[in-house]
């Protein structure tokens, strides 16, 4: 009998070192240095932020900040942290406010419905948002970032107008035209300048969003 390789038997497989706390510390400071990021961009602006302020901002060390970098990996953290309020690379058809629009069988209530949705969101980012569209100008790992982001978002929106001829909306123009339009109509930009800049109520930029949706697919989305 080989005792050593009984005792070794007896071992079984070696298991990983796995803590709650330790876990929860971990997420804890990752939402730090996210929230600082975000905060630190859209003060400063992205070339004028570094890992070191946001390491004084979030209260740890720039080793630490740097094991959650690189920068640009930050920013759109923080960006999605804002948007969704998580960081998540999923469609925003996901998310619990989308998801209950879902539910909704009226076009007319469904669209306010997922406008309303988009437009807390806007809301929400509308500070990281305009930081990281300046980034794309100077950091090419964030302009190739942004680029997937902007077909992430044409996906939700084809989605969206597929939504809208399940509950018997006609749509007037191909698919491909209407997801133009409408990333331009219902986008952060517009948010910006209509709500922010002009002072638009919030409920006029949702009935205006709604009405251009309506004008621009070929005929006011009504019910049935």
């Amino acid at each position: 009998m080989n005792v050593a390789n009984d005792g070794d038997a007896d071992k079984g497989p070696t298991r990983r070192y796995s803590s709650p706390v330790r876990e929860a510390a971990a997420r804890d400071t990752r939402r730090r240095i996210v929230r600082a990021a975000a905060d630190c961009f859209t003060r400063e602006g992205y070339t004028a932020t570094t890992l070191r302020k946001i390491a004084r901002a979030a209260g740890v060390s720039v080793e630490t900040v740097n094991g959650h970098g690189p920068k640009g990996s930050l920013l759109f953290a923080a960006f999605e942290l804002a948007f969704v309020g998580r960081e998540s690379m999923d469609s925003m058809s996901t998310e619990p406010a989308f998801a209950a629009a879902l539910q909704q069988d009226d076009p007319a209530v469904f669209l306010a419905a997922v406008v309303q949705a988009i437009t807390d969101a806007f809301e929400r980012a509308d500070g990281i948002w305009r930081a990281l569209t300046a980034a794309v100008d100077v950091d090419e790992s964030v302009a190739v970032a942004h680029q997937a982001l902007v077909g992430r978002r044409r996906a939700d929106f084809a989605g969206l107008v597929q939504q809208l001829q399940l509950r018997g909306v006609a749509i007037g123009v191909d698919a491909e035209h209407a997801v133009d339009v409408l990333t331009l109509i219902c986008s952060p930009e517009s948010f910006h300048h209509l709500v922010v800049l002009c002072g638009w109520r919030r409920e006029d930029y949702q009935a205006w969003v709604v009405e251009a949706v309506g004008r621009e697919l070929g005929g006011t989305v009504t019910g049935r």
